[in-house]
């Protein structure tokens, strides 16, 4: 149940005699389980709603125009997620350091944060009722965690007797309608090989389903004691898995029209090859994976200073943008660092009497396997950067920090670190299309 606690202007419940208070029970007859309920109601034109005033069950017939919301404010409307029953070999949770902020240790695996944030999920805990009210919500696109079609490989990953039967569960709900996106994080000596290329071939069998595969590499910390005993991937193993994701791909483009499988970019720069092209990600169905996010970045800063605002006309693409002289240090992970001095150069071109540094932070709070730059802590970040350098800003990523707040992983904010570097520090965004424009603001705003 979920107690309604006031109405939007115009509301279509309001209008059909509901009040505040008035707990609703069920919808169509479905009995009422989360949020999730409500907007998928909300999107229809015609149903029943059922709720609880006082001792009184009350059902009316809801009827509204396309696109007219119900116009109700619930109570509690947060979905508190349903926690993994795996014990994954590779888990980071597990890898964590042991006095790290509580939020850090949840391990979720809920079906609802897959549809609605697009976090991978196992579906290793769905009971009959949550998968058939999957089918019934139409909960789709699913991000789903594949790993090995092998059933044994997949039960000995996930440490689950139940992870076998995700194909099983796959087919079902594709038969449904649902579709996904699916990931395998590469494990050599587990899940590599010839179980990979197995596990893709499956995955393309059902390309009417399933979206598009991602193959990301293990991540490993220095705090694995008493885990399972994994070891990074080495450069023979990525590359096989580049070659072979590259093959497959290249046949499914000319089969179905879409590339189907990718791996990410830290499997690129690991093996030193070049990362492909912006059109080869097609529509990035796996950027959060990390898969394609440099060769947008590479588009996102030349957009900058090609078009203004979306126009069709170029803007000062032959002369540098003027400003003031600025110095501004640009700090990310080992993984980004090449990408990110490239950019630099490039920008320090298109801004006039900008210059740029880029400090690249090694990862030794978690070990210096981890080189992506979401995951760098303020620790290091204060113990690496140099307070007597020359510079007038240094740009933090936003990546590096606890989503709506300025918190590092380690509990440093960044008020802390400005102190620790005695250096005006500001938070940057992800995208280098706004990179550049911010650079370009401060330098219009603060240079000399």
């Amino acid at each position: 149940m979920s107690k309604i606690l006031r109405f939007e202007k115009g509301s279509v419940l309001k209008k059909n005699g509901f009040l505040p208070g008035d707990e609703i029970t069920a919808f169509d007859g479905f009995s009422y389980t989360d949020y999730l309920d409500y907007i998928f109601f909300d999107a229809k034109d015609e149903f029943d709603v059922t709720v609880k005033r006082g001792e009184e069950n009350i059902t009316k017939h809801i009827k509204k125009r396309e696109g007219q919301s119900m116009g109700a404010e619930l109570l509690n409307c947060e979905i508190t997620p349903a926690s993994c029953r795996n014990k994954c070999i590779f888990c980071f949770v597990d890898q964590l350091k042991a006095d790290m902020r509580e939020t850090l240790y949840v391990k979720d695996d809920d079906y609802r944060l897959s549809f609605i944030s697009g976090n991978y999920i196992t579906l290793t805990n769905l009971n009959r009722c949550d998968i058939e009210r999957i089918k019934r919500l139409r909960l789709s696109p699913m991000y789903i965690s594949v790993h090995a079609y092998d059933k044994t490989v997949r039960e000995r990953m996930l440490k689950n007797r139940f992870a076998g039967e995700l194909f099983d569960i796959l087919d079902e709900l594709a038969k449904a309608g649902i579709k996904f996106h699916t990931q395998i994080v590469l494990v050599e000596g587990v899940n590599d090989g010839a179980i990979l290329k197995e596990t893709i071939e499956k995955l393309y069998y059902m390309r009417d389903s399933v979206l598009s595969a991602a193959i990301v590499p293990v991540g490993l910390t220095k705090f694995r004691d008493n885990l399972q005993g994994l070891k990074p991937l080495s450069l023979e193993c990525v590359t096989d898995a580049l070659n072979f994701a590259e093959g497959f791909a290249a046949t499914a483009k000319k089969e179905s029209g879409s590339s189907f499988v990718w791996c990410s970019d830290e499997m690129y720069i690991k093996a030193k090859r070049q990362i492909p092209e912006y059109d080869y990600y097609e529509d990035f169905p796996q950027i959060e994976n990390g898969v394609g996010l440099v060769a947008r970045f590479i588009r996102e800063g030349e957009e900058f200073f090609e078009f203004d605002g979306g126009a069709e006309e170029k803007r000062l693409d032959e002369e540098p943008k003027k400003a003031g002289a600025l110095k501004i240090e640009l700090v990310t992970g080992v993984s980004f660092f090449e990408i990110m001095k490239k950019t630099a150069t490039f920008f320090e071109k298109k801004i006039q009497g900008l210059t740029l540094k880029v400090a690249c932070v090694v990862n030794n709070f978690f070990g210096e396997t981890v080189t992506v730059a979401g995951l760098i802590t303020g620790t290091d970040i204060a113990e690496q950067l140099k307070p007597d350098v020359d510079t007038d800003f240094i740009f933090v990523p936003r990546v590096m920090l606890k989503e709506f707040e300025d918190v590092f992983l380690d509990g440093m904010t960044v008020t802390e670190l400005k102190k620790a570097l005695g250096k005006n520090i500001e938070i940057s965004p992800a995208g280098a299309y706004e990179l550049a424009e911010m650079l370009y603001e401060y330098s219009v705003k603060y240079g000399s």
